[in-house]
């Protein structure tokens, strides 16, 4: 394979990255608009710095960085929303819809 070709195909693969962190903090901040505009900024100012990397060892190892942040967004982080009670809860996606929604109650004053 050549550089080209390469510095392409890694090209492309950090685009798709980049539009796939997009869709997770979609899906992760639904409703809250505050976040989503935060996120995409946040998102998007680390592509900006990493932009002009030639290496493309650097490349790869800030890519593989990007996967593993997209797999924790997308599989360890929950949005809670404060409930009429005043407790935190969140929807959670289960064969069981009785255990569905988890609530946190708010710390004892």
């Amino acid at each position: 394979m050549s550089l080209s070709s390469s510095s392409s195909l890694l090209g492309h693969e950090a685009r798709r990255l980049l539009r796939g962190l997009l869709r997770a903090r979609l899906a992760l901040f639904h409703g809250d608009e505050k976040a989503l505009q935060a996120s995409a900024i946040e998102i998007r100012s680390h592509f900006d710095q990493h932009k002009d990397i030639a290496n493309e060892e650097e490349i790869r190892k800030r890519i593989k960085e990007g996967k593993e942040a997209e797999m924790f967004l997308t599989t360890n982080v929950l949005q809670g929303k404060m409930n009429e009670r005043g407790n935190f809860e969140t929807k959670l996606k289960s064969a069981d819809p009785d255990k569905e929604t988890w609530e946190v109650p708010k710390e004892a004053k």
